[in-house]
């Protein structure tokens, strides 16, 4: 008898990252001390660029759970993923760039979740063409 393996949009750990890239963005916004190694590396602009992407990602990434239609929820994903990359490899790289391999377990984990988001958006994108297909047929 064949296995049925019911899967979902719904990832937990993506979920999780996105509730908390947006909350610190969203503290970060409001006032909250960004930590040392930033205040140090990176201008202000590049700061509140970092700030504006940790919110913005993780808000519609939120979001893109939250909508029924499915081709509308992964282009939210996609955005949400392109934020993600952006924000946490800023992130990695100003790690790396004050703490050498000192910072490896704060850049590795930033790294890999910038990673983990690339894969995502590749992911994404071939499932938002191959919907372009299909709906190309039908009509």
């Amino acid at each position: 008898m064949p296995a049925v393996v019911v899967t979902g949009r719904h990832r937990p750990h993506e979920f999780t990252f996105l509730v908390y890239s947006a909350l610190l963005g969203f503290i970060f916004l409001i006032g909250a001390r960004a930590p040392g190694s930033i205040d140090v590396l990176m201008p202000d602009g590049i700061r509140w660029t970092w700030y504006v992407l940790l919110f913005g990602s993780g808000a519609v990434g939120i979001a893109s759970f939250v909508v029924r239609e499915v081709y509308i929820a992964l282009t939210l994903e996609r955005a949400a993923m392109v934020g993600q990359v952006a924000a946490f490899a800023l992130y990695a790289l100003a790690i790396f760039a004050l703490a050498g391999w000192q910072g490896l377990a704060a850049g590795g984990l930033c790294a890999s979740w910038a990673a983990a988001s690339v894969w995502r958006l590749r992911q994404v994108g071939q499932e938002l063409k191959l919907i372009r297909e299909a709906t190309q047929e039908d009509a």
